[in-house]
């Protein structure tokens, strides 16, 4: 073998060998990269696939600002949904109470209440309050074992009542002071 022939040899080994390198760099680089593009938190589903389950303390529906405007959430009374204004505002919100109660509430955008719906299931009681400037009760409406009263107020002292008290439906008109003026039928107290 000449040393010409030699030489060619070798330099046509180098640049295989040089080929052989780059072709294993660029796989290594395809399976780094298919690695990453497949890879997924464990539990995670695959787009167009539903969860069966989705386990979370807090969970929150943001807007196109940001901010959050439902909020799925807990306490130790039971599970809370809030739904908020673009601003950040709660305008409503659903809760479960410490004793058994559940409560929707509705405020405006100063975080006055408005009004409360509150009940106990399988106890017949239900009270939906309507509220003032000032958040004290206005209009109350109740319900409780098969009698029904609809009472309404002056800051704090009632000033009509209307329902039906030991079976019998009854009407009542109170003074200044939150004492009965006037009943229908006569005489009530």
């Amino acid at each position: 073998m000449t040393t010409a022939t030699l030489e060619a040899r070798v330099e046509a080994l180098e640049r295989s060998a040089s080929r052989w390198r780059v072709l294993a760099i660029l796989g290594f680089l395809l399976a780094c990269g298919m690695a990453v593009l497949g890879a997924a938190p464990a539990g995670a589903e695959q787009e167009g696939q539903i969860a069966e389950l989705l386990r979370a303390r807090r969970i929150e529906i943001v807007g196109a600002a940001g901010g959050p405007v439902l909020t799925l959430t807990q306490n130790d009374s039971g599970g809370i949904i809030a739904t908020q204004s673009p601003s950040g505002e709660i305008l409503v919100t659903v809760t479960a109470t410490a004793t058994g109660e559940g409560v929707i509430a509705l405020a405006d955008r100063a975080g006055r209440r408005l009004v409360e719906l509150a009940g106990k299931p399988g106890e017949g009681v239900g009270v939906v309050n309507t509220f003032d400037e000032d958040g004290r009760v206005a209009v109350s409406l109740l319900a409780s074992k098969g009698a029904g009263v609809v009472q309404t107020f002056r800051g704090e002292r009632p000033t009509a009542l209307l329902g039906s008290v030991r079976g019998d439906g009854v009407v009542a008109v109170f003074d200044e002071e939150g004492r009965v003026r006037e009943t229908l039928p006569a005489g009530r107290r």
